[in-house]
């Protein structure tokens, strides 16, 4: 029973791990564009090369709010520092926390890091929360 069990906590440190924050990454690997949510309330984030970024939320009715300003790379900790506010967005989104898995990354608030969960096969997102951004096509 103890080996069952020692095994068992080992698997689960494995995969968590496997998306843990680790070393530092490079701020290029994450400019491009973003989304979170489902269909009737979605936000749609773009990170730019200068360190500035937009977000949008959409929902089934068209656009409800708008955001622009800057954002920072701290290790694995992407902080979004807002100059311009309109709708919902209002300080909306916290910082993020940079989880790396074998087809990208994801960005998740850390009080939601324990609802990510990746297939141990190929490492791809089998339950990405709402709040969690992952990279659009």
């Amino acid at each position: 029973m103890k080996a069952i069990v020692a095994v068992l906590c080992s698997l689960l440190v494995s995969c968590a791990n496997s998306i843990s924050p680790s070393s530092p990454i490079p701020a290029k690997r994450l400019v491009g564009k973003w989304y979170s949510g489902t269909t009737g309330n979605i936000v749609f984030l773009t990170l730019n090369r200068d360190s500035t970024y937009e977000a949008d939320r959409e929902g089934c009715m068209g656009p409800l709010s708008f955001t622009r300003g800057n954002w920072k790379l701290s290790q694995t900790t992407l902080t979004l520092t807002p100059t311009e506010e309109t709708g919902m967005l209002h300080g909306d989104i916290p910082p993020l926390d940079v989880l790396r898995y074998k087809r990208g990354y994801a960005l998740v608030p850390p009080k939601n890091r324990k609802d990510f969960i990746v297939e141990s096969s190929d490492k791809t997102p089998i339950n990405v929360p709402l709040v969690c951004f992952i990279r659009t096509k």
